[in-house]
């Protein structure tokens, strides 16, 4: 495919407020950025490092702890780490029972040597950390970064007196064993490190984060010897039914806001009359929570193509508005949080639309009317407005100021291997 894109983002090159398209080179294709407060990433060494406000976040892909491939733009909501001391397990407000803490033992996933050890006691009973909160009735994620050292299987518990919700862990395996009243996962973050989650629906009372040893038969209650246990760094527990980046806190609550992209283009960069885009990129939730956007327009809703990815689990493009009667594609049958490739042409002298995902065409819905455009000169990570923002990683964005053939959409969206299928997607490879 010979063609040159009028706009290309492929996340390389940022700065304060500004995320840099690759093309055109004059700056017209730069989306606007916004995050007023720090955050993290994995950097290209593997690491988790904190960004300053309105930096963007270059986000590297890993897999089995090994970064593997280019990164995306990663884009997330607002969330708050409840835990007021996410790294420093000494303190006070982590309750030891029947363990210890030893602080500074290893490099944690941040390459500092800042992470604690999790002792075991030599009482024939439980080995716990513990936190006590009040909480709202309402979705919570809690999480921790893990290592084996001496004991290798963990309880996650994040629950109240009357209903046990947890999950546990082989830190050897890397996976978790069972899940009650929760949703678990666990992450490969190299070294030997997990971070290791469990969702739960809380009732609006008392309750405990726990991170319990257990014997390697997975028991509960057993003889400790003194000096195992496990490595342990950057709890976090926010509200939401989906685990985000880490959010390093140091004896207060701490929120990382959320994040745009917007206004990249001009009247030059679109052509009215017929184009294509091409969207390489996957949510943060299979099912949003509220509908996300990307959209084509001249900032009015009423001319506009716009992208939604929806709180059903469904994908569908509007054109000019969210009328029934503006709906062109529906598509229920794709993993929103799975890597996803969508390339979409639109032609007027043919009134046709075609759209694209994953190598397959998507029917065009029957009776539908294709509508002129006049001016199209904004492309956003959101509704047209600015509103309802996407929530997830963009790896690539081309925009085309001309139709390409089905030949070529087909091939954009598929996978040209397994191995870079298996690396798009996070698979483990063996």
């Amino acid at each position: 495919m010979s063609t040159k894109p009028s706009l290309a983002l492929i996340p390389s090159a940022y700065k304060a407020s500004k995320v840099y398209s690759v093309l055109p080179n004059d700056g017209t294709g730069d989306f606007d950025f916004s995050r007023a407060t720090i955050a993290t990433r994995i950097n290209k060494d593997g690491f988790i490092e904190e960004v300053g406000s309105n930096v963007p976040r270059l986000n590297y892909p890993m897999i089995d702890g090994v970064v593997s491939g280019c990164p995306s733009l990663l884009l997330e909501p607002a969330r708050t780490n409840l835990l007021t001391y996410s790294e420093d397990f000494t303190n006070a407000d982590w309750t030891k029972t029947r363990s210890s803490i030893s602080e500074n033992q290893v490099i944690s996933p941040s390459g500092i040597q800042n992470a604690d050890k999790l002792i075991e006691n030599t009482d024939n009973n439980s080995h716990i950390l513990s936190r006590t909160l009040a909480v709202t009735a309402q979705d919570y994620t809690f999480s921790i970064f893990a290592k084996q050292n001496g004991r290798k299987k963990i309880r996650l518990r994040f629950d109240n007196t009357l209903t046990l919700r947890y999950a546990e862990f082989d830190l050897n395996l890397g996976v978790f064993l069972n899940e009650t009243n929760s949703i678990a996962s666990i992450e490969n973050y190299g070294n030997g490190w997990y971070r290791c989650s469990i969702k739960v629906t809380a009732t609006a009372t008392t309750f405990y984060n726990v991170v319990q040893l257990l014997s390697d038969d997975g028991d509960l209650s057993y003889t400790g010897d003194g000096t195992s246990g496990i490595y342990i760094w950057g709890a976090q527990l926010e509200a939401g039914s989906y685990l985000t980046s880490y959010i390093p806190t140091s004896g207060s609550v701490t929120t990382r806001n959320g994040e745009t992209a917007t206004g990249a283009g001009d009247a030059n960069t679109f052509n009215d009359s017929e184009g294509t885009f091409y969207l390489e990129t996957k949510l943060l939730e299979k099912i949003p929570s509220n509908s996300y956007y990307f959209s084509v327009s001249d900032g009015t809703e009423t001319n506009s193509f716009m992208f939604q990815f929806r709180s059903d689990g469904s994908f569908r493009i509007y054109q000019n508005g969210l009328l029934t009667v503006n709906l062109a594609f529906v598509d229920n049958n794709i993993d929103l949080s799975m890597g996803n490739r969508i390339a979409f042409k639109y032609e007027k002298s043919s009134g046709n639309l075609v759209l694209f995902i994953n190598g397959q065409k998507i029917n065009l819905l029957v009776g539908f009317v294709y509508s002129d455009f006049n001016g199209l000169n904004t492309i956003n990570f959101s509704f047209p407005s600015g509103s309802s923002p996407f929530r997830g990683e963009v790896k690539v964005l081309k925009v085309y100021n001309e139709v390409l053939n089905n030949t070529e959409l087909e091939y954009m969206t598929s996978w040209r291997s397994f191995n870079e299928m298996a690396i798009e997607l996070l698979y483990t490879i063996e």
